[in-house]
């Protein structure tokens, strides 16, 4: 699981796009089965590092 602070406007299941703001480069995707309200649940990294670093943006992505 990974843990944040809201997932508000995130749809119930799909993709997150993470990557760090400063420091060394470190992004990716990782899909997710479902969410709570600050959990994403059933993670499986989709593309990119498997690591995310503490600070980082995360935002919703769609792939087609």
């Amino acid at each position: 699981n990974i843990v944040v602070p809201s997932t508000a406007y995130f749809p119930a299941s799909g993709y997150i796009f993470h990557a760090a703001v400063s420091g060394s480069p470190n992004f990716g995707v990782i899909k997710y089965t479902s969410k709570t309200a600050t959990t994403f649940e059933g993670c499986t990294v989709h593309t990119g590092s498997t690591t995310i670093v503490n600070g980082a943006e995360i935002v919703p992505f769609t792939i087609d």
